[in-house]
């Protein structure tokens, strides 16, 4: 009974700050640094989840459940939200073995970013990610980030930083709060350069052993003056001990854009291989976004 009123307590103290991120009045701004084909095949989905490879990037309080070692390479090509054409590499590399005094991420990332009627914009992130447990069941993270752009000539640089908190009070729950890009951003930056700040709460739930959902909501208000949310979530499900099937949706109400998203895995003993498909449902003749990745745990 005591342990069910914690989780009780805890819960509505979840939901209160859910209500305080779709009510508040701070400067956040959809700007996530990086999504995988697992969370992409979820809608986007993930902060409150724990597959570190790619979730070290959306949420640095997940590196407390990272394994001994695991090292991730991703690939992403195609359109986001049917008008931008966006390709993506990058690297990830997450060390939690003996003797460290906290789990901890470095990852790389390379973007091209094509807007119609411009030129394409580069961009490459480092990134410093730490977390670990608080308390038992409740972790924190910090990264830090360090972020180079480049389009018509100009480039730019810029350094930030993201926190992020995991409550797990049941083996089948995740609960996780994020801020992006702490930092005040640099007005001497062009707009489409910079990282605006974000905030979102994410939910996991293990319903079975060949089912989990996620639920994430994000909140943007910088041109944003109906203060409009971005809903992503998500199933997945075991078809075999090896094989995972994921479906998505995601709905951005700012951007008047909805999103379908599919994807699957192979789930190896010594490597895992990731798949991601997202197509706009405002923008039926674009193409649709594909990601890729493979991880080697050790």
């Amino acid at each position: 009974m005591k342990r069910k009123n914690k989780f009780n307590a805890g819960f509505k103290l979840f939901l209160f700050c859910l209500v305080i991120l779709i009510h508040s009045s701070a400067n956040f701004a959809f700007a996530q640094l990086f999504k995988g084909p697992i969370s992409s095949g979820l809608g986007g989905a993930g902060v409150a989840s724990t597959e570190v490879a790619e979730t070290s990037f959306l949420n640095p309080a997940t590196l407390a459940h990272a394994p001994t070692f695991v090292a991730g390479i991703f690939y992403q090509d195609g359109w986001l939200e049917g008008v931008m054409h966006d390709t993506e590499l990058a690297i990830n590399l997450v060390d939690n073995s003996e003797g460290v005094i906290f789990p901890g991420a470095l990852g790389f990332v390379q973007k091209r970013t094509t807007y119609p009627g411009a030129d394409p914009v580069d961009k490459r992130i480092w990134q410093l990610a730490l977390g670990n447990f608080v308390v038992p069941m409740f972790s924190a993270g910090l990264s830090f980030n360090f972020m180079e752009y480049e389009a018509s000539g100009d480039s730019y640089t810029q350094f930030n930083m993201t926190a992020g908190i995991l409550w797990n009070p049941h083996p089948d729950w995740g609960f996780g709060l994020v801020v992006y890009h702490l930092l005040p951003r640099d007005e001497e930056i062009p707009l489409y350069f910079r990282d605006l700040q974000q905030a979102t709460a994410g939910i996991t739930y293990i319903a079975s052993e060949f089912l989990r959902l996620r639920l994430d909501v994000s909140k943007t208000l910088e041109m944003n003056p109906q203060k409009k949310l971005q809903v992503k979530g998500g199933m997945e499900t075991f078809i075999t001990k090896f094989f995972v099937l994921r479906l998505g949706w995601r709905n951005d109400q700012l951007n008047k854009n909805d999103s379908l998203t599919l994807g699957f895995s192979f789930v190896g003993p010594r490597f895992s291989i990731d798949y991601a498909y997202q197509k706009s449902q405002e923008e039926q003749e674009k193409g649709a976004l594909h990601s890729v990745d493979f991880r080697i745990p050790f």
